[in-house]
């Protein structure tokens, strides 16, 4: 139930998830469109690969808002995916279905930050993360 509450709160606080209608025309603070589908590498989505078990998407955000990278691994061994270089901020893990409840999604604010230019999506698991300034976690 603790899963649904978060992913429900989730949901109403990103209302970039909400869209229906995306504008790539612009580049926002972070360097990012609206929306940009990859596979593991940056900008090579697969997706008429009719193997491809691997698809991720990034929302950057145009207002003040977090920019939003989701990766699904449908794969049975973990992958790493390569993640867009946001410029100012950081990403922070805030959902990881690999993860035992209550760990699998953070509750807002309290999301960790990760590290590095990757991030290893362990098999069948989604993984969203956002971006913030980079706090003292």
């Amino acid at each position: 139930m603790q899963f649904w509450q978060r992913l429900i709160a989730f949901r109403k606080a990103h209302p970039r998830l909400l869209r229906n209608k995306y504008d790539n025309s612009e580049i926002n603070k972070s360097g990012l469109s609206d929306i940009l589908w990859h596979g593991c590498e940056l900008r090579k989505s697969g997706w008429y690969d009719p193997n491809g078990l691997a698809l991720a998407m990034t929302l950057g955000e145009r207002a003040d808002g977090q920019d939003i990278h989701v990766m699904f691994n449908m794969y049975w061994e973990g992958l790493e995916f390569e993640l867009p270089d946001i410029k100012v901020e950081k990403w922070y893990c805030a959902i990881d279905t690999s993860l035992s409840s209550p760990l699998d999604i953070a509750e807002m604010g309290a999301e960790i930050v990760h590290k590095g230019t990757h991030y290893k999506v362990n098999a069948r698991t989604v993984v969203v993360l956002i971006s913030k300034k980079n706090q003292t976690r």
